[in-house]
Parts: structure tokens; C-alpha cells; sequence
């Protein structure tokens, strides 16, 4: 076989049936996702903060592949509370989680002209959402007794690769 044709893995690659959890997935690459997912047969939940945003990605998704091909939940990701709860309702809705796609994410304007303590407030939220919030996430294996995909993808890049580094 040429290498142009060789496949990267011998796995199965299907997703049909499997459920998702996709967040920031109200807008770019997210809602990409989220369509992309829900055309290969999984069933997705759709995951962000603006709740207008997150029906009318659910509306677009149901209205090519029907009422049970996703759901929206307007969640916090940066809040590990609203984490837990929010996979305690997908596996409710679903009756079970499989694929993990964390998306969101937020990069607040920051200024050396800005008040003392809007400055802060942004710098901890953007902090918050780009470093911390992607490993409470992969807490949602908690919930589910077992490991997504991407959280193999995630330790096999702590395990093999140079340290994470934020920002």
C-alpha cells in the first residue's frame, strides 16, 4: 500500500450511534463539529454558553437528522460543578457518553490602559478557560467509568510529548 493510502490507525473510525459531548459548540469550529459528528450518525450533545446560540445549532442538526441527533445544554465549562452535571444530563438523555470534544474556549481583550480590576478579571477568565478548564473536563471520566477518546489523546500527549504549556 502507498503511503498516500495507508491509514493512520486500524481501529473502526465510526462514530454512528455513539454520543458526544461538544463544547463551544454554538459557533466555529464547534458547531462544525457538532454538524460533522451528527452527519456521521452520533448522536451530539451540543454544549456553550449562549443559549440562543445553542438551540439554533440543535435546530440545524434536528432538522437534517432528526429529534434525537442532539441536544443543547447551556453550561459553564470553566465550572466544575456545571461539568458534573452537565454529563450526569447527557448520560440521562442518552444513556450513555463516548466521544469528548473540548472546544470552548474564550481569549478576553486585555489592556496595560484598562482598570486594575477588569484587567485581572479577564486575564483569570481567559486563564481559566484555556488551562484549567480543559483538564476538568477530562474529569468527566469520573462519570462515565471509562476514558473518552480524547482523553486517551490527551494522556498519550502528557505521556509522550513535551508539557503542555498554556497561552
Amino acid at each position: 500500500m502507498s503511503a498516500a493510502g495507508a491509514r493512520l490507525s486500524t481501529m473502526s473510525r465510526s462514530i454512528a450511534g455513539q454520543v458526544a459531548i461538544v463544547t463551544g459548540a454554538a459557533s466555529g469550529m464547534g458547531r462544525a463539529t457538532a454538524h460533522l459528528f451528527a452527519d456521521e450518525g452520533a448522536h451530539v450533545a451540543v454544549v456553550d454558553l449562549g443559549g440562543e446560540r445553542v438551540l439554533a445549532v440543535v435546530d440545524e442538526i434536528r432538522a437534517v437528522h432528526g429529534p434525537d441527533a442532539a441536544e443543547g445544554y447551556v453550561v459553564d465549562v470553566a465550572d466544575p460543578r456545571a461539568i458534573d452535571q452537565l454529563v450526569a444530563d447527557v448520560v440521562g438523555r442518552f444513556g450513555r457518553l463516548d466521544i469528548v470534544i473540548n472546544n470552548a474556549g474564550v481569549a478576553l481583550v486585555n489592556s496595560v490602559f484598562q482598570d486594575a480590576e477588569s484587567y485581572e478579571v479577564n486575564w483569570a477568565r481567559t486563564l481559566d478557560s484555556g488551562c484549567h478548564s480543559p483538564h476538568r473536563r477530562l474529569r468527566i471520566r469520573r462519570a462515565t467509568g471509562r476514558r473518552t477518546r480524547v482523553e486517551r489523546l490527551y494522556r498519550n500527549l502528557e505521556e509522550g510529548c513535551e508539557p503542555l504549556v498554556c497561552g
